[in-house]
């Protein structure tokens, strides 16, 4: 199955985000939400496949079948989203601040930076996440973006100029067995947070966790660095809410460890479970902002666990 990203090659580059920031420089807040989410949703009704993908997927955090109206939503929301991106594409980090209404958990963010190893600062693909940044750097505390490269070299660089507007730096990645890590280690060791999307299964360094309908994999491999490097993990989710602003949310940090065997395999499954532990409730009172498009598990279809 293609991706979406695929199925329209022109805007999945630095030209078409470039065109989507242009509109959304013109066009008010909602008129740009409202735009996004009719394109989406006709999207959806387009291609009964990759609802089904979405469907298989909420039911990993719901724990039943999930129709293909409540998998719509998620489309839908995602061009609300995507709407508020380009709408703040060309205006200042003081317009992104002012949809944020509530921060919660920030004396977890000076709890980190007292630590004095900097942090990790880990999301799922939820909401608009790219506020926290923006949130974070506005309270004084200096991110670092981890992203890997877009489909084409004009967007990489197009989205890193996005984050740079509102203080974020970006560092490129690739495949998750080349981390930059002297760059990512020199960032923490300067006491930066460095940020990464972890709910996401890939080719390699995925470790298995367990949602309440099932099995996925997390990307961790990150937590190897947190680890070799002494820094903690600070969870953190965005989520839209009912008047329209966000939330943005600090969750309890954690050290990882080696464990008494120095078994770093076992030990970075075990945090990627605590993770999806922490994320999971969140996601599903917010289903429809959960951004997964292509399959988070190997098997056709997911059943709920009774």
């Amino acid at each position: 199955m293609k991706s979406p990203a695929a199925r329209f090659p022109f805007f999945h580059r630095g030209a078409g985000y470039a065109f989507g920031a242009w509109l959304g420089k013109w066009m008010p807040r909602r008129a740009a939400q409202w735009t996004g989410g009719a394109i989406s949703l006709l999207y959806a009704h387009l291609q009964p496949a990759r609802v089904g993908v979405v469907q298989r997927n909420l039911a990993l955090v719901k724990n039943r079948s999930v129709t293909a109206a409540e998998a719509r939503a998620v489309f839908r929301e995602f061009g609300r989203t995507l709407g508020d991106y380009f709408h703040l594409a060309e205006r200042p980090a003081e317009a992104a601040l002012g949809l944020i209404s509530e921060h919660i958990g920030w004396e977890h963010f000076e709890t980190v930076r007292r630590h004095g190893r900097g942090g990790l600062l880990l999301t799922p693909h939820l909401s608009f996440f790219e506020l926290g940044g923006v949130a974070a750097h506005a309270n004084g505390f200096e991110i670092v973006a981890l992203t890997k490269p877009e489909s084409t070299p004009a967007l990489t660089a197009w989205r890193a100029a996005y984050r740079a507007r509102w203080g974020v730096q970006t560092v490129e990645i690739g495949s998750e067995d080349s981390f930059v890590f002297l760059d990512v280690a020199r960032h923490l060791d300067a006491g930066r947070f460095v940020a990464a999307l972890v709910d996401r299964p890939n080719s390699t360094k995925t470790y298995p966790v367990t949602l309440p309908g099932g099995a996925t994999g997390f990307s961790g491999a990150i937590l190897l660095l947190a680890m070799a490097r002494g820094c903690p993990v600070l969870p953190v989710t965005t989520v839209r809410l009912a008047n329209g602003t966000y939330r943005v949310e600090a969750h309890e940090p954690f050290l990882p460890e080696r464990g008494e065997r120095g078994d770093s395999q076992a030990a970075i499954s075990r945090y990627c479970q605590q993770l999806a532990d922490i994320f999971a409730p969140v996601i599903d009172r917010h289903p429809s902002q959960w951004f997964h498009f292509v399959p988070l598990t190997a098997e056709a279809s997911v059943e709920p666990r009774p």
